[in-house]
């Protein structure tokens, strides 16, 4: 049984490898976009590329890309920068892989523009932000901290499962260990829980 990672940095995992800009592209799924910490003034250049890119039948997502409060990048070309993404996900029909670190009230303003699935990777917030995502419509991949965070994985439990993807992002384990406490979680098998990872994915790929 293939576990899908959702959101890694590993050339070696199962799932969506978020590739580095102006890297070769992969034979096997990714995502490409620009990072709100590595925004380049003359952002263009970055955003054709990832358009290019993105016409690769292996390219599954655009991102990870949005906003962050601790980002050295200023706001305004955050801003324009993520305006510029969210433009080509509608134009190109790709779900939006979310990266948002103190701006999610922000990040609502923006997704009023949205027509494709945007999905907040490694969330670790609070769950009254929780339900407001999703009642929204967005979808909550959880990655490390849902091993060891009590108040989490109480969350994670009570969420709707139809929206929800699991990831190990840039941390050092196996995503087949977040499945096993995931499955626990929601009390169910892993294969159940595997399968309903996998209906998630063609939830947000049918929008194209």
């Amino acid at each position: 049984m293939v576990l899908f990672d959702f959101h890694h940095h590993k050339k070696t995992s199962s799932g969506i490898l978020n590739l580095e800009l102006f890297s070769k592209l992969p034979e096997r799924p990714f995502s490409v976009g620009i990072h709100p910490w590595g925004i380049d003034p003359n952002y263009q250049t970055q955003l054709d590329w990832i358009e290019s890119s993105a016409h690769n039948p292996n390219c599954w997502a655009l991102g990870e890309c949005g906003l962050d409060g601790l980002s050295p990048v200023s706001e305004d070309l955050q801003h324009r920068a993520f305006e510029s993404q969210i433009d080509l996900s509608n134009q190109l029909g790709m779900p939006l892989i979310i990266h948002c670190v103190r701006r999610f009230s922000m990040l609502l303003h923006f997704y009023k523009q949205a027509r494709m699935p945007w999905i907040v990777h490694g969330f670790n917030k609070k769950p009254s932000l929780a339900y407001e995502l999703i009642e929204k419509g967005l979808y909550l991949s959880f990655g490390k901290a849902l091993l060891h965070n009590v108040s989490l994985q109480t969350l994670f439990s009570q969420l709707p499962s139809e929206r929800l993807f699991l990831e190990t992002d840039n941390a050092t384990f196996e995503i087949e260990e977040l499945y096993i406490k995931a499955a626990e979680l929601k009390n169910t098998d892993l294969q159940t829980l595997s399968s309903q990872i996998n209906f998630n994915l063609n939830s947000i790929k049918s929008h194209g």
